[in-house]
């Protein structure tokens, strides 16, 4: 007997996009060390702990944080030399970020082989493994290859 598989074309975005958040966890955060932050994700907003430069030289430097709630960065921005510089400042040492999400590939298809196989007739080299790797690991997450299915 036939069975009609629903295909995700056949699914509203809405929909989609529900189903999958209700597999998804939320991405956990930690603190860690000023110096392994950058390009990092902050999980909070930081705010100015003390007035910085701590006396009235502002005008020759051309910046000025005050402890009267100045905001430094807010959660979710990317901390880049400009934010981790002003962190320091402030005595930030280890901001709250977030973890960096790991991803778990798997390769679909028997037609697939791997790159060092000798290629046969209906056969393809996992290609999609190792670029999507790449991709992943150029955006700052880790990956893991899970194997193949089918």
């Amino acid at each position: 007997m036939y069975m009609k598989t629903k295909l995700l074309t056949d699914i509203k975005y809405e929909s989609a996009r529900d189903l999958l958040l209700t597999k998804v966890r939320s991405v956990l955060s930690e603190e860690v060390a000023l110096t392994e932050c950058y390009g990092r994700i902050l999980a909070q907003d930081l705010y100015a702990r003390e007035n910085s430069p701590p006396f009235d030289k502002s005008a020759y430097d051309g910046y000025a944080f005050r402890a009267a709630g100045d905001l430094l960065a807010k959660s979710g921005s990317v901390i880049d030399p400009g934010t981790a510089g002003s962190l320091a400042a402030q005595g930030v040492s280890k901001p709250e970020v977030y973890k960096i999400p790991s991803v778990g590939l798997i390769s679909t298809g028997n037609e697939i082989i791997d790159p060092d196989d000798n290629t046969q007739k209906g056969k393809i080299r996992n290609s999609n493994r190792y670029m999507l790797a790449a991709a992943l690991s150029k955006l700052g997450m880790a990956s893991r290859y899970l194997g193949r299915a089918g």
